[in-house]
């Protein structure tokens, strides 16, 4: 299956997107992008054949921020990549690797 997603990184996010580390970090105030940054990768992994059965997980503070920020944006762009589970919030594509979505309101609860 080939893939055109529109949109690309802005300069500042490619070393995001560049790192093979197993563990990268991407902040900054708001604006930057880093949620369509991380929802992006998290895309590109999960289509790619060489991740199969890569386990994402995006979280935010709250169910509203979850939804408005992440699960709409990803629904739109992933209409006949995967599978989503509205109850569990995960979407699963043909390569087996999901994106779980949750959200945490207190660090304890990460």
């Amino acid at each position: 299956m080939q893939v055109k997603l529109k949109d690309a990184p802005f300069p500042a996010q490619m070393p995001f997107f560049l790192s093979r580390a197993p563990h990268t970090c991407y902040g900054g105030s708001r604006g930057p992008g880093k949620s369509w940054a991380m929802r992006r990768k998290f895309l590109l992994l999960c289509i790619n054949n060489a991740y199969k059965g890569l386990n994402c997980l995006l979280l935010r503070r709250t169910l509203p921020e979850l939804r408005e920020n992440h699960v709409l944006h990803l629904l739109k762009d992933t209409q006949g990549m995967a599978r989503y589970n509205a109850t569990d919030r995960v979407l699963t594509f043909a390569t087996g690797s999901r994106i779980v979505m949750g959200y945490c309101k207190h660090e304890a609860d990460v």
